[in-house]
């Protein structure tokens, strides 16, 4: 009798990890990668869309409303995966990077952020350091009159 319920649980117990394995791949499937292209202001721009993965991209284009969509298949994505979202816009390529969540859908937003044109994504940040230390140069030099 008790042979039997070893044998029992030696059949049982592979069953029901073959089982919980099926299962768990069988929920995995296609990723759809989505989301909008914005300018500074907020307005929807319609460019050309990169978006890449681990080992694969896609080119899209983003429509009239800055709307992209792209969809891989479930062999070309895990979750935690890099997403990363590039836009062509004007000569210049906006990018938004993210991670695979364990949805059928990402979001990932691209919003295009005011930069100095001379000075590139920096102008602002050493636009404030120069206007800092003039500010403290001049008051500087008030003291000493």
């Amino acid at each position: 009798m008790r042979n039997k319920k070893w044998l029992f649980i030696l059949v049982l117990l592979p069953m029901l990890l073959l089982s919980f394995s099926q299962t768990a791949t069988a929920e995995i499937g296609p990723k759809i990668v989505q989301g909008y292209i914005k300018d500074v202001n907020g307005n929807p721009i319609q460019c050309p869309v990169v978006v890449t993965l681990e080992t694969t991209g896609q080119n899209t284009m983003s429509d009239l409303t800055g709307f992209y969509r792209v969809t891989f298949a479930p062999e070309e994505w895990s979750i935690g995966d890099n997403i990363n979202v590039t836009a062509q816009l004007e000569g210049r390529q906006l990018w938004v990077n993210s991670k695979c969540t364990d949805g059928p859908i990402d979001v990932v937003n691209v919003q295009d952020e005011y930069e100095i044109p001379e000075f590139g994504p920096w102008g602002f940040v050493i636009a404030a350091i120069v206007l800092f230390v003039v500010a403290i140069w001049l008051l500087m030099r008030k003291k000493k009159k």
